[in-house]
């Protein structure tokens, strides 16, 4: 099995990478040899894993947060879609948000998380695709694993990214300051739904969330019987 491994080094303040030496010979241990992509900036975990499913890797595990994670997912979609080979996706949590792993119910001991990979059978997950304006006016789509939202969560996530305390306090306990503080700043939008065929709903609203997963904003269950 050819397996490999992208690796956001800042996720979680850096622990992943601080610790690198236990996690290489934790992975050694469970795979074997394996290689190491390291992300830089924003959207290089999509493209390294679009290289490494294209290379022929056959599991890509995502070692950081949601965003690592999500990045990877999507990149090893786009490569399925264009390939018609399936890279299997693992997943090392390590971040300031680690929402989807949560909803799995993985431990939080790396070796513990690399030992179940390793002995687990692969298995098939929903995934949504979602189409919209980028910041820079352009149409663009992507996939999701956990959960796609708009509104308070997009400026939640973009002020906890910016948040110096980012890494060095409850994941939680920041996202929920966040959100208190970006609420009393936010204007309600004008938002126009459908569902399937049914009738539009139109309102005035602060989040509109489809979930995948359970959680969302550092543990925040909004979706319960999400499975």
């Amino acid at each position: 099995m050819k397996v490999g491994v992208v690796l956001n080094p800042i996720a979680g303040g850096g622990r992943l990478k601080r610790h690198w030496p236990e996690v290489a010979a934790s992975l050694k241990k469970h795979f074997g040899e394996f290689e190491l992509r390291e992300t830089q900036a924003e959207g290089d975990a999509e493209r390294l894993a679009i290289d490494l499913a294209m290379s022929g890797f056959d599991l890509v595990i995502a070692a950081g947060g949601d965003g690592t994670a999500s990045e990877v997912a999507d990149g090893l979609l786009q490569a399925t879609q264009e390939s018609g080979r399936i890279t299997e996706l693992g997943l090392l949590p390590c971040g300031t948000g680690i929402d989807f792993a949560r909803g799995l119910g993985l431990p939080k001991e790396v070796d513990a998380v690399l030992k179940r990979i390793a002995e687990a059978k692969g298995r098939k997950v929903d995934a949504g695709r979602i189409c919209y304006i980028d910041d820079h006016g352009a149409l663009a789509s992507r996939h999701f694993i956990n959960i796609a939202s708009l509104g308070l969560s997009g400026a939640t996530d973009r002020a906890v990214n910016a948040d110096k305390r980012k890494g060095k306090m409850s994941a939680k306990a920041l996202f929920l300051w966040r959100t208190v503080v970006e609420f009393i700043r936010y204007r309600f939008q004008d938002v126009r739904i459908t569902v399937d065929d049914g009738a539009p709903v139109e309102a005035r609203m602060a989040l509109v969330a489809v979930a995948n997963g359970k959680f969302f904003g550092g543990g925040m269950m909004n979706a319960p019987d999400a499975e």
